[in-house]
């Protein structure tokens, strides 16, 4: 019997060994899970950040679009009546491709 009885007290004691391993590993999961809520907090934070500034860059770009245009139709005209001109031209040129296309539908 004193075989059954060590093996009793060596199986006691590998269960007492894998449960304290159990408890470790246990809160080293809950540290780890916290370290990535705050990490996962801080990059959709920086993700959202990077949202609003690619925004902003498109924003930027299309309007510097738009002032080189500008520039470019600045000059593109001798006076302001020429310039009058050629707008109700693409005014009247724009009413037609609308008409046609919704005589399409």
């Amino acid at each position: 019997m004193t075989s059954v009885e060590a093996k009793l007290k060596e199986d006691k004691a590998k269960r007492s060994t894998a449960e304290s391993e159990l408890k470790q590993v246990t809160v080293q999961i809950k540290q780890k899970q916290g370290e990535l809520n705050k990490i996962t907090k801080e990059y959709d934070s920086q993700l959202e950040a990077e949202t609003e500034i690619s925004l902003r860059i498109e924003r930027c770009k299309q309007r510097l679009s738009e002032l080189h245009a500008k520039q470019g139709r600045k000059g593109q005209f001798k006076s302001k009546k020429e310039r009058d001109t050629f707008l109700k031209k693409q005014i009247t040129d724009t009413k037609k491709t609308v008409a046609a296309e919704q005589a399409k539908v």
